[in-house]
């Protein structure tokens, strides 16, 4: 598995994504201070392209080419040399909102990070 790009994903308000829009991609940008709600990775895998990315239902690949046409975003693509070797390792599992949620309001409250790095 090959990392290709890091992409920088904003999401346009949508009715059919109220929930999403509201309670995650707005409060995200609005504590991170960022135009960007999320992230992902693109990564090449037997010649395809693949989208990595933690989502509600936790680690996932998508086809680019599904990946692409779900909804309307704007995406910045940051080109990458260098391969996280814990990525495989991290397909499949959960999203943490917990910890999320926690190590964020710490660093809020402190100004520093003491969650995982």
């Amino acid at each position: 598995m090959k990392v290709k790009s890091i992409i920088f994903v904003h999401n346009d308000f949508e009715w059919k994504s109220f929930f999403s829009a509201v309670f995650i991609w707005f409060p995200i940008r609005l504590v991170t201070g960022a135009y960007w709600n999320h992230c992902a990775l693109l990564v090449e895998l037997d010649g395809k392209d693949w989208i990595v990315e933690a989502l509600g239902k936790g680690v996932t690949m998508t086809p680019r080419s599904v990946w692409e046409v779900r909804s309307k975003r704007k995406t910045e693509f940051i080109l990458v040399d260098k391969y996280p070797v814990w990525l495989l390792d991290a397909i499949g599992k959960r999203y943490d909102y917990a910890s999320l949620l926690f190590w964020k309001i710490l660093k809020y409250v402190t100004g520093s990070w003491y969650g995982p790095k």
